[in-house]
């Protein structure tokens, strides 16, 4: 009789929080308001490293932190491929607040390079069109969701 009711009561510790964590936990979509600015902070031989300033909206009553990116970076129509988000960011909890995000390719190849020089020098040396698209990996406590991104700025070299 002992062990039934250590049973119960063991049943019930691990139950009712399980319960109650899972009735007041919700997600709601977490949206990318707007894009404030975006700016070339490194273009060399070996790759290119963009800041992107945006505004995002986090309306759940906890912090969500951005993982991992899966972006591909994209300037004036040429395909560059992945990029890497070498920051870490974390969203706060019931908020609209801006954000920068720091986006790095590495040119694996002189292609890119060799394309990127060839737009610089037909005209566009005043302007490039970059767009970063693909989608971002979020975790809030040990859920994760991916969400897509795609964001087209015309940046002033």
């Amino acid at each position: 009789m002992k062990l039934i009711g250590r049973l119960k009561l063991k049943i019930g510790v691990v139950l009712i929080p399980m319960v109650l964590l899972t009735s007041c936990w919700s997600y709601e979509e977490v949206s990318l308001q707007r894009i404030v600015s975006m700016e070339i902070k490194n273009f060399t031989l070996k790759g290119i490293e963009v800041a992107v300033e945006m505004e995002i909206n986090n309306p759940n009553n906890y912090k969500i932190t951005l993982l991992d990116a899966d972006v591909n970076l994209i300037i004036n129509q040429k395909d560059l491929g992945k990029a890497n988000v070498q920051n870490k960011v974390v969203l706060a909890k019931r908020s609209i607040e801006k954000y920068i995000v720091h986006i790095k390719k590495d040119f694996d190849n002189m292609n890119a390079l060799m394309s990127l020089g060839s737009s610089y020098l037909s005209g566009g040396a005043q302007n490039f069109v970059i767009n970063a698209k693909g989608n971002i990996k979020a975790k809030a406590f040990m859920i994760s969701k991916r969400f897509d991104v795609d964001v087209t700025e015309r940046v002033r070299f």
